[in-house]
């Protein structure tokens, strides 16, 4: 076991260390642009997030509980209520931002590049994110084993996609949740909100990381045990690269590329091996 660690943290640092390389020789490592401070408010931060918060972990369970003790559902007409819920999240927060000046300068700041190459950029970023994600999770993974002998955890997403696999309606609502809901949704509470309002006050490179670590905190589950350890550490270099390619572009679309090519690369995993 702990051969296969040390196999696998050698190879992804190795090939975090040639894209890393080969994405600075082109330039990639640096904020072409400054942009300017949005005049995004506390309240337009902290509404959005206890909004999400109350429909989505309270609402949504205890709605789902009353149809289960009223109509006993099916596990599909659960997903289809969170997914109706989490729909209604976006709404109601994309509503509420419409009037608001800064709104269209949170999704795309004025510049050269097309919404193509913003999208292109983010896609390709996942090349030099994944392998040192990957690295960072083998590496707490095999602090874990060592100290604690824990190996046996999966990420929440990973459950709700296998739970899936055999329905057909709970695979295709569990995939759009995934790959289109999620990253839409947090890109623009995180990098959108959040990571905009505290860079007025601390600047970026100390913007960055922070809302990095609310975002990977925002994944704890209980039941993940002393593996959030693990996937916390994976989901801060992570978000590390989002809120950067987020402000070396000054477009949201490029973080949302990202989020949904490493959703749909792991989604790709639990589909073609799900055993692993």
């Amino acid at each position: 076991m702990i051969a296969n660690y040390l196999q696998s943290i050698v190879f992804f640092s190795l090939l975090a260390g040639i894209s890393s390389y080969t994405a600075k020789k082109w330039g990639f490592y640096c904020f072409p642009h400054h942009w300017p401070n949005l005049p995004i408010t506390f309240r337009q931060v902290i509404l959005p997030f206890t909004l999400y918060l109350i429909l989505h972990f309270l609402l949504a369970p205890y709605l789902f509980f009353l149809l289960l003790l009223a109509f006993h559902p099916s596990f599909e007409i659960g997903g289809l209520l969170q997914l109706i819920i989490s729909l209604s999240i976006m709404l109601v927060i994309f509503l509420g931002f419409r009037n608001c000046k800064t709104f269209a300068k949170i999704w795309k700041q004025r510049n050269r590049s097309s919404f193509g190459h913003d999208v292109g950029l983010g896609i390709l970023t996942w090349f030099v994110a994944f392998p040192i994600v990957i690295a960072v999770g083998q590496l707490v993974d095999l602090l874990l084993y060592l100290f604690h002998g824990w190996q046996e955890y999966e990420q929440s997403a990973v459950q709700y996609l296998k739970s899936g696999l055999n329905s057909p309606l709970q695979l295709v609502i569990a995939l759009f949740s995934i790959l289109i809901i999620a990253p839409t949704l947090e890109e623009f509470l995180f990098r959108g909100s959040l990571q905009n309002y505290l860079k007025k006050w601390i600047g970026i490179k100390w913007a960055i990381p922070l809302t990095a670590i609310c975002f990977a905190g925002f994944h704890f589950t209980y039941r993940q045990g002393l593996g959030n350890l693990s996937i916390i550490a994976s989901l801060f270099v992570f978000a590390c690269f989002l809120g950067f390619i987020y402000e070396r572009q000054g477009s949201l679309f490029s973080s949302i590329a990202l989020h949904v090519t490493f959703n749909l690369a792991n989604s790709c995993r639990v589909l073609l091996f799900p055993s692993l």
